[in-house]
């Protein structure tokens, strides 16, 4: 039996290159001189949520060695959400003006409650152990009701256009019903996506176990990280309180290297990960701290 509670905070912005210049040089451009830019569409997604789940393993023996399997069934709520997706613009350089469009769809910030949206889940798992071979298999968010409280966010039109003598500028809180069905579609998509997960391991000697690991998330919604991952790795546990791990992965766009640690203090558990990711669009860093109690 488990219990577990965490909570994850996510953003992603996608610029244009129009934008992205104006951003760091101004209208003046890359190269000094004024110059007329034509900004392209570009987006938003970002959200916070906590996640309580229980979990109960079913252990069996049979002659083909020792199975189990695993339920968890989660509760989620949400707690900000934010959608949008430019329409682009221009800014000009001779006579000045600018004239952009970035229709946001999000949580109502005069609005402080904890719960702007909920639901449950449920996962499933395998597990298997027939001499030095091991096996699992796990579906996570197999079924999960999650949605955001569309009645509690709010639509801004984000629209700017300003010239010499003339400015007209629209970020005026409205309904959500005001905002276009391809925003309300997007906050639909913020949800928890099915996952299914194949692993397999290896006892190599009683110190070191080989592994190799599939994963793959079917769409995007609030999950962070890769959707498909396929990753080798082992783990040393020559050390009686110390084991070690490390590994690598081919991902979405890219590959994954990573290692890390537990300290094993009788009954409790620290872990540390770090890895680094390079992909086709960003080269970045992960670190992972996990402290664990468990008793036999």
């Amino acid at each position: 039996l488990g219990v577990q509670i965490s909570t994850l905070a996510s953003g992603q912005m996608n610029l244009s290159p129009g934008l992205v210049e104006l951003l760091l040089y101004g209208n003046a451009g890359r190269t000094g001189e004024p110059v007329d830019l034509t900004i392209g569409a570009s987006s938003l997604a970002a959200y916070g949520a906590t996640t309580a789940g229980v979990s109960y393993g079913f252990p069996l023996r049979t002659e083909q060695g020792e199975m189990a399997l695993g339920a968890t069934l989660t509760y989620s709520v949400g707690h900000a959400v934010a959608v949008a997706d430019g329409g682009g613009g221009t800014v000009r350089a001779d006579p000045v003006s600018v004239d952009v469009s970035f229709p946001t769809l999000l949580t109502d910030d005069e609005d402080t409650e904890f719960n702007q949206g909920s639901g449950v889940g449920l996962d499933l798992g395998f597990m298997m152990k027939r001499d030095r071979l091991s096996f699992g298999a796990a579906v996570r968010n197999l079924v999960h009701s999650f949605s955001w409280d569309v009645d509690k966010l709010v639509y801004r039109r984000g629209t700017a256009s300003l010239a010499l003598g003339n400015n007209e500028t629209d970020f005026e809180r409205q309904a959500a019903s005001a905002a276009p069905a391809e925003l309300r579609a997007r906050i639909d998509e913020m949800t928890f996506q099915p996952t299914l997960a194949l692993g397999g391991g290896y006892d190599v000697s009683p110190d070191f176990t080989a592994m190799v690991d599939v994963r793959n998330r079917f769409g995007d919604g609030m999950d962070v990280g890769p959707a498909f991952h396929a990753g080798i790795g082992g783990e040393y546990r020559g050390l009686e309180a110390l084991h070690l791990r490390a590994g690598s992965a081919i991902i979405s766009d890219g590959f994954q290297l990573g290692g890390g640690g537990s300290l094993i203090l009788g009954p409790v558990n620290l872990s540390l990960a770090v890895a680094v990711r390079d992909t086709d669009t960003e080269q970045s860093t992960l670190g992972q701290f996990t402290l664990s109690f468990g008793h036999r």
